[in-house]
């Protein structure tokens, strides 16, 4: 083709100047002219013309089997000037390359199949064989996410997979390949990443042609002839495959006159047409039945999750399009913008709620013949949303009624309004569990105060009037009537949650007791093992409270068990999702600010990191229950500031002016207003600047964000040691112990300059002798230089203290004396025999300290043989409990823990020596688990187990039992 065989003059001229362009720039402005001007016949001979001149193809083109994953973000943006005109632009490329557009096609099918008959080997192969020979696709990318989910145990096809995942994941994860990885990741509410990414479009955050590519996988089926021509603009940019199937895919060139406004020759090629047909004609669902872990019920979300990876497929596309007509201005937080066609959509049919409660999930995963009052919670949420649009009432439901419908479906709370929910329950009913839910589904789609105390009253009532005041037995019900519902209400009930249930918890300790109840339920009903380790650590450290009363005020403080749980329930699911992803990054990681932009966070895992430890640095520092604040709370809202530092001093100048007043008034008012000084300085001090700092605070001292220049190190130090945590085996809860680590670490900036900045203001408060009148030390009286000097000491005194509340504690770990646990065991067990008046005496070296959790299994010792010491014992014996120290230096300590007792007469030492000699030579295996096994065979099994036990040996002297428990403990 040449530029003569064009016949409009002015294109023929727009022609010229693009192939005498000086620049890039200038080209490109000078195509956009033309894709304006040209009609789309011209237009079509312009792109014919410019892929057959190599240089124009080279500066103006993106390949059409582009060798970079990101090639598509060098074009430049130019408006879209419809359909037939973006036509022209892309059928020179369709006939040209035909031959490999219909051997792509094949390879993808193939992989299709592969992928449908879940043959590990053949996916391997056809992935393999694809990559390098087709280059970048939209089409390859989304068939690889949704393949990485489907064999997520396979790691061959992982491997594979990563190989071309990272081409997009350099210096930053491409945005559209994070947008389809999270709307397919089970783990991410596919709907709230959908809103995100709608949201983003929305305000213009993201770029052409990524905007309409990601807006067209969240909301296929352009429903305007504008944004139809637009897509395919964006599509046409990324490869000419991904044109091609979106051109397929919406039968576009099957319908009567698309193709008329190009040349009469221009047409879709047949064989890509046949090959197109074959490779489409069947589309396996039965694949994504059990694609996940999760119940089959869930396995409609689980596919919409994947439908935009497969929307080529007619049976998908039709599928997603009756969802999207049904439900999608929900997902996608929009408001109706049609009338939903009811006869063409089979989710309208489904009219009875209780059929939606009751009928059980028998057909999860039929695309083509739905019944939502038989499929899983999808299906089931899709038609309970459409009666809600139609203000059908719930007056048929009762409690469990409700209870039933809410676990066979999914996020209500999420896709409706408030207003639609209260229309929907109707008025306020007598049935307690009935209102429980109400309450959880307004608070859960409002999450507003005054729904927050409706539902602490709703969940206060129902445990009271059902089930004896017992939360417990309230979350088993839960659990076993709809599991779904259970996991969000254990979820729900937290600390904060349980704390100010007043009716049903009165003191901290029932809330402590109550939680821990719930974590060894759960643990038990879900094989959580470390919600039970969450457990343990809650009860034990209240048991350790009571023995050791107030906290050491002496140091700040943070209630480290407390804020393990929280970082276990909000901060260890981040830090999981984050795995598979920093596993493929290989760039350093350091501080950014960036990451409070939700892109950046999207994008670069450093980002999304950082804001989880920023997160987490927050919590340590601003929470009011366990954290920084909570400390400073203690000290400032409940006055101890002022008792501790003005009252003394106040009561000693008061008397120093009482006696000047009369023979050296002008020292006298000196003192006065210095006292006036001092207590001013105190009182600023307790209000503004011992807090947290925030926008009502900002002279607070401690800043609670990680990111601040004087952290830097600390920050980069923690971000470094928390990544290699994460990809070694057992990684998350090592990250866990050092978030808590690094915590105090950056927080100690903060509090070195508190107190050097106490140290400042001490040295500005002195009372100086020689102010007022003479200036030395002789001219004033003895008394009164005497007072001076006592006011200053007390003062520094008083500052010392100061500066000691804010320095870190010897350990931050938990931690106990052996006589702590003792005295905490002692008490437990004597709670369990009142009637008996048990004395504890300790011997030998009780004071020696335990760190970490490794006093757990020491506690559970100490349980198990102060308990049949107490049992056994006589009414009013002696419990001894000895510690010896044999360690002979090294780093390790050699323990000996002995526990003896006085049996009560011959008789019951005789049964004890016979069931001792029993335990301690019986089978051990499954004593922790299994009920009816002594605590013995418990003790012997955690020294079979745990290496730093080495013995337990028992011993009979008289009527004494002595057993004894040597440690070998790692300092």
């Amino acid at each position: 083709m040449t530029i003569h065989s064009i016949s409009n003059g002015r294109v023929r001229n727009l022609l010229r100047g693009l192939v005498v362009a000086d620049n890039t720039n200038a080209a490109r402005q000078t195509l956009a002219n033309l894709r304006k001007s040209a009609r789309p016949a011209e237009l079509y001979e312009v792109f014919a013309y410019i892929r057959s001149d190599a240089k124009l193809r080279r500066t103006l083109l993106v390949d059409d089997f582009p060798k970079s994953a990101r090639a598509y973000l060098d074009i430049m943006d130019v408006p879209s000037e419809g359909t037939s005109k973006e036509l022209a632009v892309i059928m020179p490329a369709v006939l040209e390359q035909q031959e490999a557009l219909t051997r792509f096609i094949n390879s993808v099918g193939a992989l299709d199949r592969a992928i449908f008959n879940g043959s590990a080997s053949d996916v391997y192969d056809a992935i393999r064989k694809a990559m390098p020979t087709y280059g970048f696709s939209l089409v390859l990318l989304k068939r690889l996410i949704s393949a990485k989910y489907l064999f997520q145990h396979d790691d061959a096809i992982q491997s594979q997979i990563q190989v071309y995942l990272q081409n997009y994941n350099f210096n930053k994860r491409d945005i559209v390949a994070v947008a389809i990885e999270d709307a397919i990741d089970p783990h991410r509410g596919y709907s709230n990443v959908r809103r995100a990414f709608i949201k983003f479009i929305a305000g213009g955050r993201l770029r052409f042609p990524a905007s309409e590519v990601i807006a067209d996988f969240f909301e296929p089926d352009a429903d305007s002839p504008d944004i139809f021509a637009r897509r395919l603009q964006a599509f046409s940019v990324f490869s000419l495959p991904d044109a091609v199937y979106y051109l397929l895919s919406s039968n576009i060139v099957q319908e009567d006159g698309c193709l008329a406004e190009l040349p009469s020759s221009v047409r879709m090629p047949g064989q890509v047409l046949d090959a197109w047909k074959d490779a489409h004609s069947d589309f396996e669902s039965h694949r994504f039945l059990h694609s996940s872990e999760d119940e089959d019920k869930f396995a409609e979300l689980t596919f919409l999750r994947h439908t935009s990876s497969w929307i080529d497929y007619p049976s998908v596309r039709r599928y997603r399009k009756w969802i999207e007509s049904a439900v999608g201005h929900r997902f996608s937080a929009r408001k109706r913008q049609s009338h939903l066609a009811a006869y063409d959509n089979p989710f309208a049919a489904a009219r009875d709620i209780a059929a939606l409660a009751n009928n059980p999930v028998q057909t999860p995963l039929n695309i083509e013949n739905i019944d939502a009052s038989l499929g899983g919670c999808l299906h089931r949420t899709i038609a309970l949303m459409l009666m809600i649009e139609r203000e059908s009432q719930s007056c048929a439901l009762d409690g469990i009624g409700l209870l039933q419908l809410l676990d066979k479906t999914v996020d209500v709370a999420l896709l409706t309004t408030a207003n639609e929910l209260s229309t929907f329950l109707g008025s306020k009913s007598y049935d307690d569990l009935f209102e429980y839910l109400r309450a959880a589904l307004l608070f859960d789609s409002t999450e507003t105060e005054r729904h927050a105390h409706a539902l602490r009253k709703a969940t206060q009532r129902v445990v009271l009037s059902r089930f004896n005041g017992d939360i417990t037995q309230f979350l088993d019900f839960l659990q076993s009537s709809g599991s779904h519902v259970g996991a969000h209400f254990f979820h729900t009930a937290n600390e904060q949650f349980l704390v100010r249930l007043y009716d049903l918890y009165p003191t901290a300790a029932d809330v402590t007791n109550a939680r821990v109840s719930m974590l060894e339920w759960y643990s038990q009903v879900t094989d959580d093992p470390p919600m039970h380790d969450h457990a343990n650590v809650l009860r034990l450290e209240s048991k350790l409270r009571q023995v050791r009363g107030d906290l050491d005020e002496n140091r700040i403080y943070v209630d480290s068990a407390r804020y393990l749980q929280w970082l276990s329930e909000q901060v260890l699911s981040e830090l999981r999702d984050l795995v598979p992803i920093l596993a493929g990054w290989h760039q350093e990681i350091t501080a950014t600010t960036e990451f409070r932009s939700e892109i950046a966070r999207l994008q670069d895992p450093h980002a999304r990191l950082v804001f989880i430890i920023d997160r987490a640095y927050r919590e340590f520092c601003a929470n009011k229950f366990y954290g920084v604040d909570s400390y400073i709370g203690r000290r400032i809202r409940h006055g101890t500031l002022h008792g501790v530092m003005v009252t003394d001093v106040r009561r000693m100048a008061e008397e120093l002016i009482g006696f000047c007043q009369l023979n050296d008034h002008s020292f006298s008012q000196y003192v006065a207003q210095w006292l006036k000084t001092y207590e001013n300085n105190v009182e600023d001090l307790g209000e503004n600047i011992f807090r947290i700092r925030s926008d009502e605070k900002p002279r607070g001292a401690i800043d609670p964000t990680i990111v601040s220049p004087d952290k830097t190190a600390s920050t980069n130090l923690a971000l470094k040691t928390i990544q290699t945590s994460l990809q070694q085996e057992g990684g998350l809860r090592v990250a866990q112990g050092a978030i808590l680590e690094f915590c105090w670490i950056i927080l100690e900036t903060d509090l070195e300059r508190i107190r050097n900045d106490l140290r400042t203001l001490r040295q500005n408060l002195i009372l100086d002798i020689s102010a007022e009148g003479s200036s030395s030390i002789e001219g004033r009286q003895k008394i009164v230089v005497d007072a001076i000097r006592d006011i200053n000491d007390l003062v520094n005194r008083k500052f010392q203290s100061l500066i000691n509340w804010f320095s870190r504690p010897p350990n931050v770990s938990p931690s106990a004396t052996l006589s702590l646990l003792f005295q905490a065991v002692f008490k437990e067990v004597s709670e369990s025999f009142a009637h008996k008046r048990a004395i504890s005496v300790e011997l030998g070296e009780t004071g020696i300290n335990l760190f970490g959790h490794r006093y757990h299994y020491i506690y559970d010792i100490l349980y198990v043989l102060v308990h049949n010491a107490v049992k056994y014992g006589r009414d009013d014996g002696r419990v001894s409990f000895e510690v010896t120290n044999e360690s002979k230096g090294g780093s390790t300590a050699s323990l000996v823990l002995s526990v003896q007792s006085e049996c009560d007469g011959d008789s019951s030492l005789d049964h004890a020596r016979t069931r001792i000699s029993e335990a301690m030579t019986a089978d051990i295996e499954g004593a922790l688990v299994q009920v009816g096994f002594t605590g013995i065979r418990k003790v012997r099994t955690l020294v079979a187990s745990v290496d730093e036990i080495q013995e337990l040996t028992v011993a009979f002297a008289g009527r004494c039992v002595r057993f004894e428990v040597a440690l070998n403990i790692k300092t």
